[in-house]
């Protein structure tokens, strides 16, 4: 089986050697997913780690260059591919931000010298907290070696140079194997687009654009309570819970307290508030902790912590926020939410927020009578068309790219790849209810199948496995031109040792549902069903995110909004 090899270098790193077993699954996931085939890490237990400590670093960049040269030169001579960690989330480097400039070019010399006296197939993984700029003098050190794709890099924000395969699944993989629960909400939560009324006594005054769901990140809130709860500056006597409508912190909320032996409340301004005296025991000169979803403006938040105040004679209320709209901080930060009172509020993380006042030109209800988004609207797994179109308003047009050699292009087209950027948890979501309502026997053992090497798909299928834990093989873009333009068989395409072969082929064939980011003339899916269809493995359905031919029959297909496009787009 073919080997691959991690350079046995670190870089400021507290420890010279990982012992995480999750790191050794996420390097051969990583190695799979470049070489395509499964493979196998070379073993040297006795090899000693070169390390370049923080203060070293600083003081004597040189000894980068000269111990990693020493650390590439250590590689098996049989990988065929290395891998280089200075990621930040594997903990191969410290929370640094990024690698300054001098020990990036002290790098990247290093990698040109070595690199040299390899064999000419090898290809060196460099995991990277961001991607320098393409100006930048050490990546422009690099340039040949990354057009080639011998050096390919990756950054902790999902960004590579993998010129062959774009849309390699390296932020799914990092994401599910790595343990970082900051990380997993921010990329879990869901942002619905809408028009959410704000406003007193039945007065609406603005409209938030977006509703924050944290319904699928049960696990990361439950981690991320327990470790507050657990700090000694908080360290609550008891609970209370104000839900302003948005119930998904309640469970993870009940279950952490449960576990910490605290009580926990709920309150509601209104019917509940007078009730709330009478459950708890007694809260005078306790420390009460109020916990809510999201801190916006901060007025309701410290409107209920007053009134809590009042009602139940505490020490002290403080206030945590699972989100919050405003903060210097991205995560765990601390903002004001009452100026006169001076009260604050701590939060997981900061989202962003768009307002939109009554009175501008811009609000669509005042404007067009477009319906005001409620909370707890059902999904029916589409898209309206004004919910469509107002995402196509705010991720624009683009000319589209990845185009079948079968057909002519579109034109100007939705930008889903963006759209994808700020709502592809929304929209992945929206694809498994849609799907769940035509194919029963929906579950997680279900394996989405998409073209691999598109941007678009590529995204969606990113979201899916974060959004909904679905599993998704991406079989190779060439592979289903071919068979498309009938060039090969589609039994011809298996190999055993594929990597995406190997994820369809267990010892009891899994069900598949088939996705693409749009259809148009319907050959790429028909050519992935010839694919598996070659194996007998049975296809539930298929889905996309918009139809350009609604007109076609399709058996058991959903999509989130089709489009009979007879018209052009502005710029075709």
């Amino acid at each position: 089986m073919p080997e691959f090899d991690v350079v046995p270098f670190r870089l400021g790193a507290p420890t010279p050697q990982p012992k995480n077993p999750k790191l050794s699954k996420f390097y051969g996931q990583v190695a799979e997913m470049i070489l395509g085939k499964a493979v196998v890490q070379a073993e040297f237990p006795q090899r000693v780690f070169e390390v370049v400590k923080s203060k070293e670093a600083d003081k004597n960049p040189v000894r980068i260059y000269e111990r990693l040269c020493q650390a590439l030169a250590k590689i098996s001579p049989a990988a065929e591919l290395a891998i280089l960690d200075l990621s930040q989330w594997t903990g191969a480097i410290p929370m640094i931000g990024s690698i300054p400039g001098k020990a990036f070019m002290h790098i990247a010399h290093a990698i040109g010298a070595s690199i040299t006296d390899w064999p000419e197939a090898r290809i060196l993984a460099v995991l990277l907290p961001k991607l320098p700029e393409p100006e930048d003098q050490a990546y422009r050190q690099l340039s040949t070696y990354i057009r080639q794709d011998r050096v390919i890099l990756f950054s902790d924000d999902m960004e590579t140079t993998y010129s062959r395969e774009p849309n390699i699944p390296y932020g799914s993989t990092l994401l599910h194997v790595l343990d970082n629960p900051l990380e997993m909400l921010k990329r879990k939560l869901i942002i619905r687009r809408g028009w959410y009324a704000r406003g007193l006594d039945d007065v609406t005054s603005s409209y938030a654009r977006h509703f924050f769901d944290g319904s699928n990140c049960g696990r990361e809130l439950e981690r991320l309570l327990a470790t507050t709860l657990r700090d000694p500056q908080l360290h609550p006597d008891l609970v209370v819970y104000h839900s302003a409508g948005s119930t998904w912190l309640k469970g993870p909320l009940s279950t952490v307290c449960r576990d910490h032996d605290l009580k926990c409340y709920e309150y509601e301004e209104g019917s509940q508030e007078t009730e709330l005296p009478g459950q708890v025991e007694s809260a005078e000169g306790k420390r009460v902790l109020l916990v809510v979803p999201v801190v916006d403006t901060g007025a309701t938040a410290c409107r209920v912590a007053e009134r809590l105040e009042e009602l139940l004679q505490p020490a002290e209320v403080q206030v945590l926020a699972a989100l919050s709209t405003v903060g210097r901080k991205e995560r765990m930060g601390k903002r004001t939410i009452c100026q006169g009172a001076g009260r604050s509020a701590e939060y997981f993380l900061r989202v962003r927020q768009e307002d939109v006042h009554s009175e501008d030109d811009a609000c669509d209800p005042v404007r067009i009578g477009t319906s005001i988004s409620r909370i707890d609207q059902g999904d029916d797994g589409r898209l309206s068309t004004y919910e469509f179109w107002d995402l196509v308003k705010t991720a624009g047009l683009k000319d589209e790219d990845d185009v079948p050699h079968w057909r002519p292009a579109l034109g100007k087209v939705p930008n889903l790849p963006r759209m994808l950027d700020t709502y592809g948890c929304w929209l992945a979501t929206k694809i498994w209810a849609g799907v769940a309502r035509i194919v029963r026997q929906l579950s997680q053992d279900t394996v989405f199948v998409c073209p691999g090497g598109e941007q678009g798909a590529g995204k969606l299928a990113h979201h899916l496995e974060v959004a909904t834990e679905a599993q998704v093989v991406r079989i190779p873009r060439d592979l289903v031109d071919a068979v498309a333009e009938q060039a090969i068989a589609p039994s011809a395409t298996w190999n055993a040792a594929s990597a995406w072969c190997q994820r369809l082929l267990p010892a009891t064939s899994p069900s598949v549902v088939l996705f693409d980011e749009f259809v148009r003339s319907g050959k790429t899916m028909k050519a992935m069903r010839d694919i598996l269809e070659a194996r007998d493995i049975p296809i539930l359905g298929s889905c996309c995110l918009v139809d350009f031919s609604p007109d076609e029959p399709k058996p058991n297909f959903h999509c989130l909004y089709a489009w009979n496009r007879r018209s052009h787009l502005p710029g075709d």
